[in-house]
């Protein structure tokens, strides 16, 4: 069965409630937070497929190395302003599957979270 629930981890409550409504009306069940403890916990109660990163929130907690090494099928989206791009590239290159530039653009991040929870072939 397809994991259809993704994780909006962002410290601006508006691009947060953004994405939720944006992805819900998408189909997909949606979980929002800012703190690194409610994240984990969220991951550890839900089958969660994507979690979105806030580039200063991965950056500052580690979350997704950690989210990589605990749950290995997850994948990672980094939200990155284009000034921190290359920085945030580099240090989180190994762990994260994608990486979306603000101004965000809805259709560029739907596009990307469909291929990441559609498996190959279909």
């Amino acid at each position: 069965m397809q994991q259809r629930a993704i994780l909006i981890a962002d410290q601006e409550e508006a691009v947060s409630d953004s994405l939720e409504l944006v992805l819900s009306d998408e189909g997909y069940r949606c979980f929002t937070s800012s703190s690194k403890s409610e994240i984990l916990d969220i991951l550890q109660a839900e089958a969660i497929a994507i979690v979105i990163l806030d580039s200063q929130l991965a950056m500052k907690t580690g979350l997704p190395q950690i989210i990589k090494a605990r749950y290995p099928s997850v994948k990672s989206i980094i939200i990155s302003s284009y000034a921190a791009l290359e920085s945030i590239q580099l240090a989180l290159m190994d762990s994260t599957s994608g990486i979306i530039l603000k101004p965000l653009d809805f259709d560029e991040l739907i596009r990307l979270v469909k291929r990441m929870i559609t498996p190959a072939g279909r």
